[in-house]
């Protein structure tokens, strides 16, 4: 992974030190360190570092058991069609989540991996309209599942 000075807005503070994810997908832009879009625009990834302790998922039984609770906190949140996947890491397991959703009258299908980074959250959130003809879609869920970290 590329090593590159963050910036993450959180609330009134700038933190910044992480290395920002790599994005090696053809065609896609950054518009800053942890926003992509895709050609086209039709697909978006964003990462995220945020200030919620969490631990690195050390076995797969602890991927699991965070992906029910995951599951059913997205699902109270009215996301339609969750699912969770157990994902093996570099030196720790991380979590797929994949759903729909609705915002501001339009249906976009999101793919969302969490893990940890330094005992803090840390998501790369993948999205596209649900209208898109793009392929971009497919491209970006394949790169979360499989190289995003």
């Amino acid at each position: 992974m590329v090593q590159m000075k963050r910036l993450v807005w959180t609330g009134l503070l700038l933190l910044s030190t992480a290395s920002a994810i790599n994005v090696p997908l053809e065609g896609w832009t950054s518009l800053t360190p942890t926003v992509w879009v895709s050609e086209g625009s039709s697909c978006l990834l964003r990462e995220t570092q945020h200030t919620k302790p969490f631990e690195p998922l050390a076995t797969r039984e602890d991927a699991d058991a965070f992906g029910r609770k995951l599951k059913s906190a997205l699902e109270q949140q009215k996301m339609k069609d969750v699912s969770t996947e157990s994902t093996s890491r570099l030196n720790q397991w991380a979590v797929m989540a994949v759903y729909t959703m609705n915002s501001q009258g339009k249906g976009y299908y999101v793919t969302q991996v969490y893990l940890s980074e330094g005992g803090k959250l840390r998501t790369i959130t993948g999205s596209a309209r649900i209208t898109s003809d793009d392929t971009c879609a497919f491209k970006m869920r394949e790169f979360l599942r499989y190289g995003a970290y």
